[in-house]
């Protein structure tokens, strides 16, 4: 089942606070489980900068890939080969023996308000957990609050708990991604908690009965045939994006077609030859898309999205005349650097808070220059001690991580990141376990930013 989509960054940036996220305690607890693995399992740590809604998020802290199955050959009969279909609202499922379905929407009422598990489909890939909440209270006149229902988990009969893998929230509306079940289950539990803020019930758990029998018929995955895919080199416009060692390539093909209700859904892939851009996103406001004669078809996102380079749209058409192109505009690149570069300054024994240093330190990221202009002692309103890191950077970079260097000899952080006028962004690291001092050390660990690409592929649809 697949991921859920990009939109563009800054948007990206705003969904986020919106993404599946557990509780600061729950966070705090993970990383000190998930700590011990770091030095054997690098790539894990670069997802424990847990961020609050109340900024600019770092990243999207939960939002691991899980990488999609490779489909099958031509038309339908690829997608009974290969055993994949489309569930609208769940994703691309694999149609085996082995996949479980939940037969019927479940609810649980408290207190007026309802949750209600629309769709769930285990499958080898994982399962996708789709609900929505009824009910919930709108704040009044003079009131502030946010009914969020962010943190949520997966209890196994065995008592034991899964995280989230991915997924979203919009709304009252979530669609959550946990890990392939062990073998031989047929019944989980969601529970859901909510912010402390909310009038509701802060506290949810809903048994989920999975079997045979599908609510809905998955629908049939079509192949495309391309009428052009050839690779785009980096022209003069992008070379402020090249990384100095190599001329970034990249490469964009559509490959599969499901027929909807009201038009179709289109999958593709973006392929690039730097190992240091670990993603790349498309969204429906950097593309265009034109049938044969010209005609500009409706463009939307999906309810579920892509990795890797994947991604996916629906068109708002049913009839539509081959052949079709897409004309890109722009890219968002993604990356997480292990070596990322370093900066570091003198904190001396127990900095307070409103101690700052200068650092007017200038590194280069993927051929960008971002400057460090200064650090300062902060402390979070919870009392968490830190440090904020103020940098100044070109305007199409959206998002910068951080990480301290010296990691294995503290505890873990977390980080929040908001932007700030002309083009400066500021970094805030908590450190639950008390703020680090003496020589402090930070590397530049991911970075997300605008990739200028002019493209166009067509392919013919299927009939």
């Amino acid at each position: 089942m697949t991921n859920m989509t990009k939109d563009p960054m800054e948007d990206l940036i705003r969904e986020t606070s919106r993404k599946v996220e557990p509780r600061r305690e729950f966070a705090d607890s993970l990383w000190a489980d998930m700590q011990s693995t770091w030095k054997e399992n690098k790539p894990v740590h670069r997802q424990i900068h847990f961020s609050r809604p109340a900024w600019g998020l770092t990243f999207a802290a939960l939002a691991l890939a899980i990488t999609c199955a490779a489909y099958g050959p031509q038309n339908v009969l690829a997608a009974v080969k290969n055993l994949i279909g489309y569930i609208p609202g769940i994703g691309f499922v694999e149609q085996d023996e082995s996949t479980l379905y939940l037969a019927r929407p479940v609810s649980v009422t408290q207190d007026g308000v309802t949750l209600t598990i629309e769709q769930a489909v285990a499958d080898a890939k994982g399962i996708v957990v789709s609900y929505h909440m009824d009910g919930l209270p709108e704040p009044k006149p003079g009131e502030t609050y946010t009914c969020v229902y962010s943190d949520n988990r997966l209890r196994l009969p065995d008592g034991k708990y899964r995280l989230p893998t991915g997924g979203g929230l919009t709304g009252a509306q979530a669609r959550i991604e946990f890990a392939p079940l062990p073998a031989g289950v047929k019944q989980v539990t969601l529970v859901s908690h909510g912010e402390e803020g909310c009038p509701a019930p802060i506290d949810w758990t809903v048994d989920i009965p999975l079997g045979k029998i599908a609510p809905q018929p998955a629908l049939p995955v079509l192949d495309v045939s391309p009428v052009s895919s050839e690779p785009s080199k980096s022209t003069a416009t992008q070379q402020t994006i090249n990384t100095g060692k190599t001329t970034l390539s990249v490469e964009a093909r559509v490959e599969k077609t499901v027929k909807l209700d009201n038009g179709w859904l289109v999958t593709g892939r973006i392929t690039w030859n730097d190992p240091e851009i670990k993603d790349i996103f498309v969204s429906p406001e950097t593309i265009t898309i034109t049938d044969a004669a010209g005609k500009t078809i409706p463009v939307e996102s999906t309810d579920a999205s892509y990795s890797n380079g994947e991604f996916g749209f629906i068109l708002r058409q049913k009839e539509i005349q081959s052949p079709v192109t897409m004309t890109f505009s722009g890219l968002q690149a993604s990356a997480y650097l292990e070596n990322g570069p370093e900066f570091g300054f003198f904190a001396g024994n127990d900095p307070q808070p409103g101690k700052e240093w200068k650092i007017n330190k200038e590194l280069e990221l993927f051929g960008l220059p971002v400057e460090i202009v200064k650090i300062s002692a902060v402390t979070f309103d919870d009392g968490v001690n830190g440090y904020a890191v103020i940098m100044k950077k070109p305007e199409i970079i959206n998002n910068i991580g951080l990480r301290y260097v010296s990691a294995e000899n503290g505890g873990g952080w977390f980080s929040e990141g908001r932007l700030l006028p002309e083009n400066h962004y500021e970094l805030r690291m908590g450190f639950p376990e008390g703020r680090p001092d003496g020589s402090v050390t930070f590397a530049i660990s991911d970075m997300q930013w605008l990739l200028t690409w002019n493209h166009k592929i067509s392919w013919m649809m299927p009939e």
